[in-house]
């Protein structure tokens, strides 16, 4: 797939910048562009005494939020995009920076925001967005002071370079409305208000991106309206059953509240390379997608979801992976607008479906739809 490179960021601690998305080209070869993922080269240079953890180095942007124009459909830096990069695939896939480097050398790493769970029956395809509706479009970055860094980190500089990944088609796709939301809890029963379709829900410790340890979450519980779909459970089952799922194997994946002595999972140890240690315990499972699976095969939050546990953590950050719904008057309004813009008529709209027959669920506001042009 084509890369498109959208204007760069240069490292500048506390800085915050818009980097716009008008300048996607609307046609190429006669052909549709849609946005697929945005891929972040980072290339930073930090001058410290105590070298930078892994999150400290994704706190180079602790903003990137996705504007499309209409909603937000991401919100969250670098270490919660590392996040969901992680949960809709089981494990790390763009490698972290080695941390082992000595003050006054460049680090370089890279991160991704997939528009949608590029594991899905449908793949990227059913959520890319046409670049003739992101032409309001922007990704909202704010930088990490340096003590986000580390706490002696006194300079840093470099460039971060923004790609959009393009897919080039001969039909317009309007996606479902894919958001990836940040809830800040302050209590251990968090409500999640309104109608959705939902893909995921993982837990992070806080919004400094720590280790869970043992007991801070316990059992947890959730509720989509309708009764439980996760019952009471302990985390470390959920865990279990979430690594299973995605055959995480031993290597690059995460748990969140561990066992006691739980470092049965490893990573690579980016302070000395050569090396192993323990794998990540900074993510919960709670809900998630699984291989291949399809829209259709989701639950429906009708009004409101609810999170609860029952360990020693009364807060969390909650990133809730969901589909809002759109109508079929709001789907046709964003086709015209796209199809305006790139000078094409519309001969059929129709839901999408791998099958490729008429879809005749209940779930129509969630799905992906075709335009014929």
């Amino acid at each position: 797939m084509p890369l498109y490179q959208l204007p760069s960021v240069s490292v500048n601690a506390g800085g915050s910048q818009n980097v716009l998305l008008k300048d996607l080209p609307i046609a190429r070869r006669g052909r549709i562009p849609h946005v697929r993922r945005f891929i972040f080269d980072i290339k930073e240079t930090p001058t410290f005494t105590t070298a930078p953890t892994v999150v400290g180095d994704n706190n180079t942007f602790t903003s990137c939020d996705f504007w499309d124009g209409r909603m937000l459909r991401f919100i969250g830096g670098f270490n919660a995009m590392r996040g969901h990069e992680r949960y809709v695939t089981g494990r790390v896939r763009l490698p972290d920076a080695d941390t082992a480097t000595a003050s006054g050398t460049q680090r370089t790493f890279r991160r991704v925001l997939h528009l949608g769970p590029p594991e899905n029956a449908g793949g990227l395809a059913d959520f890319m967005i046409p670049t003739s509706l992101l032409q309001t479009g922007e990704l909202r970055v704010v930088q990490g002071q340096l003590t986000d860094q580390s706490a002696d980190t006194t300079a840093r500089t470099g460039t971060v370079r923004v790609y959009a990944d393009l897919e080039l088609t001969d039909q317009l796709t309007i996606p479902p409305a894919y958001q990836i939301q940040k809830v800040s809890a302050n209590s251990a029963d968090v409500p999640l208000p309104g109608r959705a379709l939902y893909v995921g829900v993982y837990a992070f410790a806080s919004t400094s991106f720590v280790a869970w340890t043992a007991g801070q979450i316990g059992n947890v519980r959730l509720d989509l309206g309708a009764g439980d779909v996760v019952e009471n459970i302990p985390a470390q089952a959920l865990s279990a059953a979430y690594m299973d799922d995605w055959q995480a194997g031993t290597y690059e994946s995460f748990v969140g509240d561990p066992a006691t002595t739980d470092t049965d999972h490893k990573k690579i140890n980016r302070a000395s390379s050569t090396a192993l240690t323990a794998g990540d315990q900074d993510l919960q499972a709670i809900l998630w997608p699984r291989l291949r699976q399809k829209l259709s095969k989701h639950e429906v939050a009708e009004t409101a979801a609810r999170l609860s546990w029952d360990g020693s953590q009364a807060s969390a950050l909650i990133y809730v992976l969901r589909i809002l719904p759109q109508t079929p008057n709001v789907v046709s309004a964003m086709a015209a607008a796209a199809l305006t813009a790139i000078g094409r008529q519309q001969r059929d709209i129709k839901v999408k479906t791998l099958s490729k027959k008429p879809y005749a669920g209940p779930l129509i506001e969630f799905m992906p739809w075709t335009v014929k042009v």
